[in-house]
């Protein structure tokens, strides 16, 4: 994923998101890009296979300076999926089956971004290195 420039010069709000419930369940990046770490086989949504985010949390993050969704898919080994929130607008279809008010898009509509670091923001299972001793990402 590359920086995305825009007319608005105003600096990402990066930190921590929470949704509708107060929740604390996605992480803006301070290159725009917001990061959810789901469970595939519990969230995405069937049919159709699909992914979808909190209107609130949508928003938020639009006005934190947001440009793009990354969905890593813990069951999949953290695999990433990624779209534009400008993409998930125009695509993207209202959710209401009982966890608030969503939007969603059709899993063809991310692109698969299999290996991609940025899936690295996700929390492991796994021990993780002492602080000094962890390697940064690129991009």
């Amino acid at each position: 994923m590359q920086p995305h420039y825009t007319s608005n010069s105003a600096p990402v709000q990066a930190g921590d998101l929470a949704d509708g419930q107060g929740r604390i369940v996605a992480t803006l990046r301070g290159d725009g890009v917001l990061v959810k770490c789901v469970h595939g086989a519990r969230h995405m949504l069937r049919p159709p296979r699909a992914w979808c985010v909190d209107c609130c949390l949508v928003a938020e993050a639009e006005r934190r300076g947001a440009w793009g969704l990354a969905v890593v898919d813990l069951d999949r080994d953290r695999q990433l999926f990624f779209i534009t929130l400008a993409d998930l607008r125009r695509f993207g279809f209202r959710v209401s089956r009982g966890y608030g008010e969503q939007i969603g898009a059709r899993l063809e509509r991310f692109s698969d971004c299999i290996g991609h670091p940025q899936a690295e923001a996700c929390p492991s299972t796994q021990p993780q290195p002492a602080r000094g001793e962890q390697q940064l990402a690129l991009w």
